[in-house]
């Protein structure tokens, strides 16, 4: 199974005024809060892969729930992945959509 996800067509637009309602002024803006390069964001609001932490991270971020936006076709997610949010690194295991705090940094 693939380590990405991407936004599904339709919801394009969501994470782009999301990115507005969360008082971003740029794209640029709202990658470097997050510590990304401008090409990552870039990818994921034009429905391309991003890796599944990243994806998660963005989502979280945006405060919109990633199963809703993600274009999973098919698969199922079936492991876990880190997410820092507000220097907490939290644990989502996606099949149970379950967060665990792990450590503060």
């Amino acid at each position: 199974m693939s380590r990405s996800l991407k936004v599904r067509s339709d919801c394009i637009q969501i994470a782009k005024l999301a990115l507005k309602r969360n008082g971003f002024p740029s794209q640029r803006a709202f990658a470097e809060e997050l510590g990304l390069a401008l090409s990552t964001l870039s990818r994921f609001l034009t429905g391309k892969t991003v890796d599944y932490g990243t994806f998660v991270e963005i989502c979280g971020k945006l405060a919109i729930d990633w199963r809703e936006i993600s274009d999973l076709g098919d698969r199922v997610p079936s492991e876990s992945v880190e997410v820092k949010f507000s220097n907490v690194l939290w644990m989502l295991t996606l099949t149970c959509d379950k967060w665990e705090r792990v450590s503060n940094f």
